[in-house]
């Protein structure tokens, strides 16, 4: 419990500390999120191959199913296609990824070309397909 308790209260002080930090300072900005992305994995216990596990346990052969339509994706991609899949917002993926709304919004427009959509074509449609 006591180290719990540290480990949130770390993260409270360098969430503190990123927003405090010049937007400029791109370098010590992702240092930052990278620490508060390992914290986030250690609180959360799971790893990218536990949230698969358990993401293909609720949308069975998502990914499966995906690859044969698109290709291979990129770990961060897929994970990007779960939470947008689970119908999460642009925010709330930003917030949990620890990244700039604008960087998911790039991300978002990135898997959109990669898989041949169309402007007016919705991702989200798209990926509930699978």
């Amino acid at each position: 419990m006591h180290n719990g308790e540290y480990i949130s209260e770390l993260n409270g002080q360098l969430k503190a500390a990123l927003l405090k930090l010049n937007p400029k300072n791109t370098e010590a900005r992702a240092a930052v999120r990278s620490v508060l992305a390992l914290i986030a994995n250690y609180e959360s216990g799971y790893s990218a191959e536990e949230f698969r596990e358990i993401f293909d346990k609720v949308y069975p052969s998502f990914f499966d199913n995906l690859f044969e339509r698109v290709g291979e994706l990129t770990p961060k991609e897929m994970r990007l296609c779960a939470l947008i899949r689970l119908g999460l917002s642009t925010k709330s993926i930003a917030d949990i990824t620890f990244r700039e709304v604008r960087s998911v919004e790039s991300a978002r427009n990135r898997l959109r070309k990669k898989f041949g959509l169309k402007q007016q074509d919705s991702l989200v449609t798209f990926l509930h397909q699978f």
